[in-house]
């Protein structure tokens, strides 16, 4: 067990720094990662994912990396939100081939109990991920903070290589050197 703690441990943190998120998305990063595992790792055996073993079929979401960026269609808050003329607002109908949607990044599947998948994604729409990093409250969740929503449509545009826009930033403020005075 502590070896898999360890596993499961050291699979959050990579995760958190790939995205280039705080490390308050712990609990996020860690079930994405959970999650990931168990919809790709096949065993040697049977060549089955734990998924596959456990609900008889295999796992039919996008494989996107935690943080990715992407594009999803919003759910009813957000669209409301968003006001009428917004891209991606309540008059939006299309999704895809790189029309329609709002930006955002990719948080994870949502999983019912028992680890069956209904077909909603978890994701973060990227204006309200920069506003919580300009005011300091860059942690996901309670109230005045990023809020995540489910939505059943997202993309990514496949010809073009995923990439993830917290990471550079991320990666500048810890290799940053300030001089001893």
């Amino acid at each position: 067990i502590e070896r898999f703690m360890r596993t499961v441990e050291e699979g959050t943190r990579t995760s958190l720094v790939h995205a280039g998120l705080h490390h308050s998305w712990w609990p996020h990063a860690g079930k994405y990662w959970c999650a990931a595992r168990n919809i790709s790792c096949r065993a040697k055996l049977d060549e089955k994912t734990p998924y596959e073993k456990r609900h008889g079929q295999s796992f039919e979401g996008a494989a996107i990396p935690f943080g990715a960026a992407i594009h999803f269609r919003p759910n009813a808050n957000l669209a409301k939100r968003l006001g009428k003329f917004q891209p991606g607002g309540p008059s939006s109908t299309s999704i895809g081939h790189g029309t329609g949607g709002v930006p955002g990044l990719f948080i994870g599947w949502h999983l019912l109990p028992g680890g069956r998948w209904h077909g909603d994604y978890l994701v973060v729409y990227m204006p309200d991920i920069q506003r919580s990093y300009d005011t300091g409250q860059s942690k996901p969740g309670s109230k005045g903070r990023v809020p995540i929503y489910r939505t059943k449509d997202i993309y990514h545009n496949s010809d073009k290589p995923l990439f993830f826009p917290l990471a550079k930033a991320y990666e500048s403020s810890v290799w940053r050197v300030t001089p001893i005075p």
